[in-house]
Formats: structure tokens, sequence, C-alpha cells
């Protein structure tokens, strides 16, 4: 039975590995050889590839590879065929490590490329990055909460905003980070003084419901128009009137001001 998320199909053998593990897990195996595409590699000769581990959504190799200079270099592949959703996991993958490897790069392997193959057959998509033996599985969890802590305490969002400049997967990810995020922005402005975050915070729900609910926001914004008019009217009435108000009063003022005179300069008898 195969099942589907986001169009990604999900077998018995990945259903499998997302339960919680109780047993060590074996570290990956090489495989048969593996033929890489010319588009992977292009100012390095190959000198043997084979097939490395299991990969859930495609195909994963090790390549050993020799430089112009004679020195040997061993390269992670890995190889998706799931179209457009293979290149967002490619691109999302390979942005997500170069941003990892430039704050913690002891933490993840550095990525080389990303692209499409050139081979005739189904759209095929790569991600090319540094090659790393498999330790122990699953990771020693106190430091690899460490390491994540120190990774996030040390990193700076470009954009001051929770969440990623790039789709890792599908494009709903862009939506669920701009939720996720709203939460703290809107603290941010309702509980710290001089706070920047409101104009974010319009943008970011403004785009939300763009993408869901476009018909409920133009009915909100004519209706939000409707009554800032109407309160526009109201005031500018209530201005008019006041001046009204001020002129009656003042031409009283004068009137009783000018009888009083009249009053003095009336000769004495």
């Amino acid at each position: 039975m195969t099942e589907t998320i986001s169009a990604i199909a999900i077998n018995p053998f990945q259903r499998e590995l997302e339960s919680t593990p109780t047993e060590p897990i074996a570290a990956p195996r090489p495989g048969g050889n593996y033929v890489v595409d010319a588009s992977v590699i292009e100012e390095t000769s190959v000198v043997h590839a084979q097939q490395y581990g299991v990969s859930l959504w495609g195909n994963t190799a090790k390549i050993i590879a020799q430089e112009p200079s004679g020195k040997t270099k061993i390269f992670f592949l890995k190889v998706v065929t799931l179209g457009e959703t293979g290149r967002h996991m490619c691109e999302g993958e390979f942005e997500s490590l170069k941003a990892i490897h430039a704050v913690s790069p002891g933490f993840v392997p550095q990525p080389y490329a990303w692209g499409k193959y050139r081979r005739e057959g189904p759209e095929a998509y790569f991600l090319l990055a540094e090659f790393r033996d498999v330790g122990e599985q699953p990771a020693e969890p106190i430091q690899l909460a460490q390491n994540l802590a120190d990774l996030h305490q040390r990193s700076l969002s470009p954009t001051g905003k929770f969440g990623f400049h790039r789709a890792t997967i599908e494009e709903d990810w862009d939506a669920r980070n701009l939720l996720y995020s709203l939460t703290f922005n809107i603290g941010n402005t309702i509980y710290i003084p001089g706070s920047t975050q409101k104009h974010v915070v319009y943008e970011d729900m403004t785009t939300l419901c763009k993408m869901f609910c476009p018909e409920d926001l133009d009915k909100a914004i004519s209706k939000l128009k409707a009554s800032t008019n109407q309160k526009d009217s109201e005031q500018v009435g209530s201005e008019r009137d006041s001046r009204s108000e001020g002129q009656e009063g003042q031409e009283e003022e004068e009137e009783e001001e000018e009888e009083e005179e009249e009053e003095i300069e009336e000769p004495v008898e």
C-alpha cells in the first residue's frame, strides 16, 4: 500500500524507518558500480563510483575522483527522480547545508553543487557534497542537542524572521514559515517598546491571506475601506459643524461687544 503526502510516495520501507529506533542503525554499505552523469563533475575525472547506502527518494553514491592537481577527493552524490519535487528537494537541501555549514562546518558535510541531469530519461536532479563516513546511529542525544543549540545561538536570520529564504521541499513550507513566525512577531510588536515588527506582521498576514483566502481578504479590505471612508466623512462633518458653531459663537460675542460699546458711548443726561 502506498500513501502520498505532497505528491511524495511513502512506501513500507520508509514507514519502518520513521518509527523510533530501538536498536543501533547499521551504517550505510557500499553497493555495485554507479554511472555518474556528466553534469555532476566536469573538471574532475571519476576514478571509481559505487552505490552507497539507501535513500528514501532516489539513489545515493560514493564517488572517488581525481582533481587536475592529481589530488584524490571523495564525494557523496544524491540523485532524485521526482520531477519538480526533486528539484525543490535538491536545491533546498543544498541551500540548507550551505547555511548550516557556514555557521557550524563540523556539523554537516560541505555542499558543492546541485543541478539537473543531462542524460535522457526521467527528469532527475542531483546534490553533490563532501563525503563523510557515517558513525553511530542514531546520534548521541546530548551531543546532538548541544550542537543544535550552538548552531541556533550563533546563526543569524538575514531577514530577521523565522523561516528560510528557499523552499526546501514544497512551496507550502514558505506559508508554514510565515505562519510559525507570526506568534513571535506579534509578541514582539506588543511587548517590546519601539518594535519594528508591526510592518512585518502586516505583510506576512497579507501574504498568507492572499495564498489561502483571497476572497475573504478582498471583502475584509473593502469593508475596512468603507468603514474608514465613513469615519472620514463623519470627521469632516463634525469639523465643519464645529467650525460653524465656533463662527456663530464668535459672531454672537462680537454683537455683544458692539452692544456694550454702544451703551458706553450713550451720553449721560
